[in-house]
């Protein structure tokens, strides 16, 4: 899709420069900015979304400053949300598949608002989503919706290994990381999750309801 993205482009730039002109911006934020801005050229060079997503998930864990990062995909033929995880080590995998009203990514899909989660630990939500984070020792998650005007695609989570309260300028950075990726997925126009896992699906939702 290389230069068939002048949308893509265009909106990354006008997203930077609405908050680069601020004249009371801090450098480091306007610094943020710019590497965001890199992370959209990924976007532009990325011939699929595996690769797209591949190449992305180092640096928005680097822009965020977060360990972990879960991209969260719904899954239409069977109402489930399709996970793969990366993390600051280098660590990547696909985590379980939950039914969408199982999980906390399937919530944010669903409601297109974003959750965030000051201590896993002491989270009564969404129980087995909880210990799978425990497991990667993620303390502190966030998920924000991934959706244009035209489709909801599912969701991304950032996690950190502390917990921590996220103050209103960083929970509107992370609004717009969540959007680049969103873009992303819009121009490279998924069909299917990036890799389905029907049975999983099927097999969580059952022991959910045992």
């Amino acid at each position: 899709m290389g230069e068939n993205s002048p949308r893509f482009e265009g909106d990354a730039r006008q997203n930077e420069n609405r908050y680069e002109d601020r004249s009371d911006s801090p450098r480091p934020e306007r610094q943020r900015d710019r590497r965001l801005l890199e992370a959209a050229g990924v976007v532009v060079r990325a011939r699929n979304l595996p690769d797209l997503l591949k190449e992305l998930a180092p640096r928005i864990l680097n822009l965020t400053g977060c360990d972990f990062l879960k991209f969260s995909q719904h899954d239409a033929s069977q109402n489930c949300m399709i996970t793969h995880y990366w993390k600051r080590n280098q660590e990547s995998g696909q985590c379980d598949a939950f039914a969408v009203d199982e999980c906390v990514s399937g919530w944010v899909w669903m409601h297109q608002e974003v959750v965030i989660i000051s201590d896993v630990e002491k989270e009564k939500r969404f129980p087995r989503c909880m210990q799978e984070l425990r497991t990667h020792g993620v303390r502190w998650y966030s998920v924000l919706p991934l959706s244009t005007s035209a489709r909801r695609f599912g969701a991304l989570g950032l996690g950190k290994s502390v917990p921590e309260i996220l103050d209103s300028e960083d929970l509107e950075f992370f609004r717009r990381v969540a959007f680049m990726v969103s873009l992303a997925l819009e121009n490279h126009k998924p069909t299917v999750p990036v890799k389905s896992s029907a049975s999983d699906c099927r097999v969580w939702s059952r022991s959910a309801k045992n």
